[in-house]
């Protein structure tokens, strides 16, 4: 397969982003765009300043001054790509515990993450779980796609925090709410309530930055279903709150259970399809549930991300034949053994042990 052909725009802005006050010409290519009904083949396209100064219908002739040309033939040129939905804390396969482990490895993974969105075509992308801390880590790498995000407002144990040991929980989710009856234990040292009301939570928010609310309903997955969720009183005041500082409100919810809660709270946005429909599997037809609550959404003009490729990335992590030993039916020793992980028993099928 070849690749190149669908990244020429990323090409574009590596060369716009290391030069300046230059003319560059890409000639005979293949110009897609939303506002075209169809694409316009043959083009020429001028980059002037680092800015698109002409596109024409076919291959440019005449006298012209560039310091480069490209030859467009058999590639396609597009407006960046934005991801709405990305975490850009979190390196796939590791936990937070492993990074501090293996330093050298989340620092190449690290320093990949921008380039790799950038050769994908992503020119912007939306973080909905961040701090300016972490968006500072991220704008130091010398070429990255432009940023935003949302702060993750999450209840003290509720996902996605609880993944992160105590010691470094609070450091991630700073924009923690709290509801009555809230276990001291589970706090950090000298907090103080009137902080984490969800009011202050979305001031702070806002100071720091961002450009969105995100919270979380999840009771949990594989072998947890019985994680804290917030009050629906909770959401409603965040949801009040973010919209008279001009925020939306995107809700974690993958569940038939979580999107009757989105709608009942009032959220702008659900972050993931509806992959869990309780004690229904889902199957081909809808139930009348489910019915009820997709047009819920439709009626009340809610937001939908179905980020159907979540599944298919938990796939490519888990498949079984990436993690193979080719001398028993285990996983790699070797990586295991790096991520100092427990052996697995011989012909075991449980993927999921190949991951802490």
């Amino acid at each position: 397969m070849r690749i190149r052909p669908a990244l020429l725009a990323s090409v574009v802005i590596a060369i716009g982003s290391a030069v300046s006050a230059r003319d560059i010409w890409i000639d005979a290519v293949t110009v897609v765009s939303p506002e075209l009904k169809q694409p316009l083949r043959n083009a020429t396209v001028k980059i002037h300043d680092e800015r698109i100064a002409e596109i024409s219908p076919h291959q440019g002739h005449g006298k012209r001054v560039a310091d480069e040309v490209i030859d467009g033939r058999g590639l396609y040129l597009a407006p960046g790509l934005i991801d709405s939905h990305v975490h850009l804390f979190a390196i796939p396969g590791m936990l937070p515990d492993q990074e501090q482990a293996h330093p050298d490895i989340a620092r190449a993974a690290r320093e990949q993450f921008p380039r790799s969105y950038l050769y994908f075509g992503f020119t912007t992308l939306v973080d909905l779980i961040s701090t300016p801390r972490g968006m500072a880590g991220w704008n130091s790498q010398p070429l990255h796609p432009d940023t935003y995000f949302c702060g993750g407002a999450v209840i003290p144990g509720g996902y996605p925090s609880n993944f992160f040991p105590l010691s470094m929980r609070y450091d991630f989710f700073p924009y923690f709410m709290l509801e009555p009856g809230q276990p001291a234990a589970d706090l950090p040292p000298g907090t103080e309530p009137a902080a984490h009301t969800p009011g202050a939570v979305v001031a702070r928010m806002k100071a720091d930055g961002a450009i969105c609310v995100k919270t979380f309903f999840e009771r949990g997955f594989g072998a947890t279903h019985d994680l804290p969720v917030p009050q629906v009183a909770t959401v409603r005041a965040l949801v009040k709150a973010a919209h008279e500082a001009g925020l939306p409100v995107l809700l974690h919810a993958n569940s038939s259970e979580a999107q009757t809660f989105g709608l009942e709270a009032g959220v702008d946005i659900f972050a993931h399809g509806l992959w869990n429909w309780g004690d229904t599997p889902p199957g081909a037809q809808l139930t009348p549930a489910v019915r009820k609550i997709l047009q819920g959404v439709l009626d009340n003009k809610r937001g939908w991300q179905p980020t159907i490729q979540v599944l298919y990335g938990e796939r490519n992590l888990l498949r079984w034949h990436s993690w193979r030993s080719t001398t028993h039916d285990s996983c790699s020793v070797r990586t295991r053994r790096a991520m100092k992980l427990s052996p697995i028993p011989r012909g075991s099928t449980d993927g999921s042990k190949c991951i802490a």
